[in-house]
């Protein structure tokens, strides 16, 4: 499969699909992205909607408005937000996983350094770990295992 590549970081003015891989060296700023393989970006991601059927690694945040839907693996050096979470495999994140609003729904694993938190659900096929807490108002919790300190 190819692949798109940015040396900088870049910004897209308008909603942008990929129908392959795509590589930002630093921030990547856009309204609605769809990647149809992996999305690699140094920095930070900031969309309001992010699709992508491949993994997500971010060396900084995610920071995905509305959804960040993925079916593979995420993984962020920082925070990852958005209102709606659904990840095909696994989900970790050096610092939080939040859905602001909405659901957390993970095929197999979340694991963050500190917490999990999501207003309506959340949703895991495996283990969840927090290196603090897992927070859910509605207390709809399912998974495997939770581990946590608080």
């Amino acid at each position: 499969m190819s692949q798109a590549s940015y040396p900088q970081s870049v910004t897209f003015s308008k909603n942008m699909e990929f129908d392959e891989s795509l590589e930002v060296d630093g921030d990547l700023m856009c309204s609605r992205l769809v990647v149809h393989g992996n999305l690699t970006v140094s920095g930070s991601v900031i969309a309001t909607f992010l699709q992508v059927e491949g993994n997500v690694t971010a060396g900084r945040s995610i920071e995905a408005g509305v959804l960040l839907r993925v079916a593979g693996d995420v993984t962020a050096g920082q925070d990852i937000y958005a209102r709606n979470i659904e990840v095909g495999k696994t989900i970790t994140s050096k610092r939080s996983i939040i859905a602001n609003g909405g659901a957390i729904v993970v095929g197999h694993a979340i694991t963050a350094g500190r917490a999990v938190e999501a207003k309506q659900l959340i949703h895991c096929g495996g283990a969840i770990q927090a290196g603090s807490w897992v927070m859910c108002p509605a207390l709809d919790i399912k998974c495997t295992e939770l581990r946590h300190r608080l």
